[in-house]
């Protein structure tokens, strides 16, 4: 004997309310996409993401993005600072000096990474032709022109 199983008659609505869902995910996925720029519009490097930075082409965009990534870290020595720093914040009474000088080696180390990234985006700008910087400036007025929150398009 076989049985024949009736559907619910509340499963085409179910169906269709899913759908409806995953449609509007889709969409607004595609529009975040659409308005802000795929992946390979950003620009990354931990804050160097500067007019400058991004009315480069994208080669030398990616060049200095390696540039970043190949610079020294000493991810030990970030840890014992931070480990350090925790230490003195629960310390009584407080080290204010032991944070400070903690606190200005990173800044320092942050000032040397930003030296050295600069020095290698003047370094393509210098190697660029007279043609190749007219049109690094007029895409650099382009993104100067925009209001700061649309600098990431």
């Amino acid at each position: 004997m076989s049985e024949t199983r009736v559907k619910p008659r509340w499963m085409p609505y179910v169906l269709g309310v899913s759908l409806a869902l995953n449609l509007m995910v889709i969409a607004a996925v595609a529009s975040a996409v659409w308005v802000r720029g795929g992946p390979q519009d950003r620009v990354r490097g931990g804050g160097f993401a500067t007019p400058y930075v991004m009315a480069l082409e994208t080669e030398d965009r990616r060049a200095l993005r390696q540039d970043a990534i190949r610079a020294p870290r000493d991810q030990s020595a970030r840890r014992a600072e931070y480990a350090t720093v925790l230490e003195a914040l629960r310390a009584e009474p407080f080290d204010q000096a032991s944070v400070a000088q903690v606190s200005s080696a990173q800044q320092a180390r942050v000032l040397d990474r930003q030296n050295m990234l600069r020095a290698a985006w003047l370094g393509r700008i210098a190697a660029m032709d007279a043609a190749q910087r007219a049109a690094y400036a007029d895409r650099l007025e382009d993104i100067i022109a925009r209001p700061r929150d649309k600098w990431r398009r």
